[in-house]
């Protein structure tokens, strides 16, 4: 077997397969590549988090508990608004990773002096890289973009439900 070894300028911390394997390896950001059961439940949790935290915040509307059919669909429309901002802001780390790794070209940092250069890729490495955005990340992302477009399917109900009482 050969072995291919390219000099590669970039520091590590800036390179395209680092940023994949930190994301796959953060708290937050790597719950799109659990199994489905593991991800949603992550995703119940952090709903019933929310909205527990919103129930102060909904009271200050002069939504009383007492009226629990509006006081719980304005909390759930909080949430789902809440959960669309935690799954773009875990989308657009996603996006940012998949192009890094589907470019030919690497803009990185030398030093802190903003002095930009551009590295181009070899193509073994072009191609490994690609391979691991279009099966690896693409799948996430589909994902992502599915849940989110639930939520606001979801607000959409609850708001008609809401105006309805």
């Amino acid at each position: 077997m050969q072995s291919f070894s390219y000099y590669c300028p970039i520091s590590i911390e800036q390179r395209p397969i680092y940023e994949y394997v930190k994301l796959k390896n953060s708290f937050l950001l790597s719950w799109p590549t659990l199994a489905s059961i593991k991800y949603f439940q992550k995703l119940f949790t952090t709903a019933v988090i929310f909205f527990l935290i919103n129930i102060p915040f909904i009271n200050s509307f002069n939504i009383s508990a007492y009226d629990l059919i509006n006081f719980t669909l304005t909390n759930f429309i909080f949430v789902f608004f809440e959960l669309i901002f935690l799954n773009l802001y875990v989308l657009l780390n996603w996006v940012y990773v998949k192009d890094r790794l589907f470019n030919a070209t690497v803009v990185y940092e030398e030093s802190s002096w903003y002095d930009g250069k551009t590295w181009i890729k070899p193509p073994i490495i072009l191609k490994q890289e690609r391979l691991i955005a279009y099966y690896q990340i693409a799948p996430i992302l589909i994902r992502l973009k599915k849940i989110i477009q639930f939520l606001i399917l979801m607000i959409i109900i609850n708001s008609l439900v809401l105006f309805i009482f």
